[in-house]
């Protein structure tokens, strides 16, 4: 499982080296899908928080910055409901 997750870590990538609506767009619904394998007790939350982090971080140079901060504010609502705590740090600077 965790095939949201890969692809994620894929987009993100790509949107860092050719940045582009269709990469954003690709990036954005595989975090969503990852969101949607946690609910769905299929992932960690530890998988979880590092996409939240990425998203974080990303969040300042995307196209779709907006969009990207309303998810990460979704995910920590979620989080917080269901005992769950996620914070808001950058993975790049924890050595992921």
């Amino acid at each position: 499982m965790g095939h949201y997750y890969y692809s994620f870590k894929s987009f993100l990538y790509l949107e860092k080296f050719a940045p582009s609506i269709e990469n954003s767009n690709g990036k954005i619904a595989s975090a969503s899908g990852t969101f949607f394998q946690l609910m769905s007790g299929k992932l960690s939350s530890d998988k979880m928080q590092e996409v939240i982090g990425y998203l974080v971080e990303s969040a300042t140079s995307s196209i779709q910055s907006e969009e990207i901060s309303k998810m990460v504010l979704i995910f920590k609502k979620w989080g917080a409901e269901n005992g769950v705590k996620f914070y808001e740090q950058s993975m790049y600077d924890e050595g992921y």
